[in-house]
């Protein structure tokens, strides 16, 4: 039984002593999770007007990647670093963008859900003129200080386009229901 195990430990052990790699002395311990991220419902797009009410661009958050950092010396805390992906099409006809700017925003919610910090930042993405559409990503960091470092995965981290009352339910409507009114 031992020889028909040999292979298969001999070409899983590589994969087990990176596992292990981490567990440096000093180091947090592997049982520490990060923070729950997530994008708010209803608040991945964004269709914009001008003044005459003319549809004028779309805009999406499109992905998200990311990952956290422990920091036990001094203050404990966990710090999040987080990539945003964003598209945005230019829907003018007659005279089309050349850019487009809005906003969006990160906050950090506590255990029991209550909103502890709520940041609004604002982007500017640039409109290709032969496809109409540009891409942006933000590179952004959070700072969570925590009492015990235990408790971070019971922290979120919700993100998401700023959008008006208007926006924000035009999407919950959906495309359907609005697109009928």
């Amino acid at each position: 039984m031992f020889k028909k195990l040999l292979p298969v430990m001999v070409l899983c052990m590589p994969l087990l002593m990176a596992g292990c790699s981490g567990l440096k002395k000093g180091k947090i311990a592997p049982s520490l999770r990060c923070p729950q991220t997530g994008l708010m419902h209803y608040t991945d797009t964004a269709v914009f007007k001008d003044a005459a009410g003319q549809e004028a661009a779309f805009v999406a958050l499109q992905d998200f990647r990311g990952g956290c950092e422990f920091v036990q010396k001094g203050d404990k805390a966990v710090d999040i670093k987080i990539d945003l992906s964003f598209y945005a099409e230019n829907r003018k006809t007659d005279v089309p963008l050349k850019k487009m700017g809005f906003s969006y925003f990160i906050a950090i919610l506590g255990p029991d859900e209550a909103i502890l910090t709520k940041e609004v930042f604002p982007l500017s993405i640039e409109f290709d003129k032969e496809s109409g559409s540009g891409l942006a990503v933000e590179n952004v960091q959070q700072h969570i200080p925590l009492t015990d470092l235990e408790l971070s995965s019971r922290y979120k981290i919700i993100f998401g386009l700023q959008l008006t009352q208007e926006q924000y339910m035009e999407n919950k409507r959906g495309p359907q229901k609005a697109a009928q009114q």
